[in-house]
């Protein structure tokens, strides 16, 4: 009986460690992610504020006589327009009703007002926040991708045009494209610092938690069960 009790006391601790770790596990993710999104706050401001400089830039100069004496104007309106009335009327009443649809655009453009020239406005485009991290980790997730083909490459004896002699050969020219890519450049340094299990976690629970995103899910539950692809990103595991 002592020994019955002396295994659940063992059982109970080694659970409560458990949870103790998962919990601390669960600390460092949301301090890492909170790392991630301040990135993704600094590259949106980077981003409006290149785009502002661009818009400033396009549409306070004249780009044909290079003059600053700009205002704004609106060309023209354009739309289309559609609609009906019916109804009915007697001598001392009567009723009308009816419904239209469509819309109107307005053109802007600015106007130099030294040689009269016209030219469109500049367009602004830039991401979000939101939308700059989903594009780190689905860069993430192609880097991935692009180890594992690399990897697992092998040559085709039979393609007359197949350019290597060896699957070997192959495989480290493929592995040495990837250093000089932009995604590689770009990527890994986003994410540097940031631990295998914050990744994970985000990418799961924020990222990509709708159904629709299950390909993406998919392919980063792959990537945790090829331990080359890790060594090779370089990232870590988190560290209690």
């Amino acid at each position: 009986m002592n020994m019955d009790l002396f295994g659940i006391k063992k059982r109970k601790a080694a659970l409560e460690a458990a949870k103790l770790r998962e919990e601390k596990i669960l600390i460092k993710v949301k301090e890492e992610y909170k790392i991630l999104k301040a990135r993704a706050d600094a590259k949106y401001s980077e981003s409006y504020n290149n785009a502002r400089q661009r818009q400033n830039d396009h549409d306070n100069k004249c780009p044909k006589c290079s003059s600053t004496n700009v205002n704004d104007r609106i060309q023209r309106l354009q739309g289309e327009f559609s609609g009906s009335i019916s109804g009915s009327r007697s001598l001392f009443s009567g009723s009308l009703y009816g419904h239209s649809s469509g819309k109107i655009d307005t053109n802007e453009v600015n106007k130099c007002n030294d040689c009269g020239n016209e030219w469109k406005k500049y367009e602004m485009h830039h991401s979000y926040p939101s939308e700059i991290l989903e594009m780190y980790f689905q860069q993430l997730v192609w880097l991935m991708e692009g180890y594992k083909e690399a990897l697992e490459a092998t040559i085709d004896k039979n393609d007359l045009d197949e350019p290597y002699s060896s699957s070997e050969e192959k495989r480290k020219a493929l592995l040495d494209k990837i250093p000089v890519s932009y995604r590689y450049k770009d990527t890994l340094p986003w994410f540097e610092g940031i631990s295998i299990e914050a990744v994970k976690e985000i990418a799961l629970k924020e990222i990509w938690k709708d159904s629709y995103d299950s390909y993406h899910r998919d392919k980063l539950d792959e990537a945790w069960d090829e331990p080359f692809l890790i060594n090779y990103m370089n990232l870590k595991h988190i560290v209690i």
